[in-house]
């Protein structure tokens, strides 16, 4: 397993700690665990806003949008989601 090193100031250590201890967790897991969710919810908003940036292309141009009935026709679903 690889060794990540960060430098913080003592108050943001002892912070850090206080966190981890009120997670129930290791002061590594708990960092570790923290930076993933932070990356994993940065990519999301990336991906959405991408998403948002392509529909409004195709409203403008009049390209044709696919409804959320035939999304589910074509990929076997039913209507109870």
């Amino acid at each position: 397993m690889a060794t990540i090193t960060i430098k913080v100031q003592d108050s943001e250590k002892q912070f850090f700690q206080a966190m981890a201890k009120f997670e129930g967790l290791s002061l590594s897991e708990s960092i570790k665990r923290t930076m993933l969710e932070k990356y994993e919810n940065e990519y999301d908003l990336k991906l959405a806003e991408t998403s948002v940036a392509e529909f409004q292309e195709y409203i403008v141009t009049g390209k044709p949008v696919q409804s959320w009935e035939d999304l589910q026709a074509e990929l076997g679903l039913d209507d109870d989601l």
